[in-house]
């Protein structure tokens, strides 16, 4: 994610009255073949984060998100995909 739009995202989940009995989960993008978003992906030259990568984006997000009063939790896509 471009930094612009990781600060709009950050600053729309700022803004909005949160407390602690709301949720934002943070998934990681699976791509799968076959899903639209996979081809718009290979369209683009997006090229999939590297293991290292994915945690530090993940690490990003946490630390963007940690001062809010709704929890942060995992959403794991692996599950739904089938």
């Amino acid at each position: 994610m471009d930094t612009l739009s990781f600060e709009a995202s950050v600053a729309l989940l700022q803004s909005l009255p949160l407390d602690g009995n709301d949720l934002i989960f943070l998934s990681e993008f699976i791509p799968h073949p076959d899903q639209p978003y996979f081809t718009k992906a290979q369209q683009a030259n997006i090229a999939a984060f590297s293991e290292t990568a994915l945690q530090n984006e993940v690490q990003r997000w946490r630390a963007a998100l940690h001062d809010l009063p709704a929890r942060r939790v995992p959403y794991h896509l692996q599950e739904f995909i089938y």
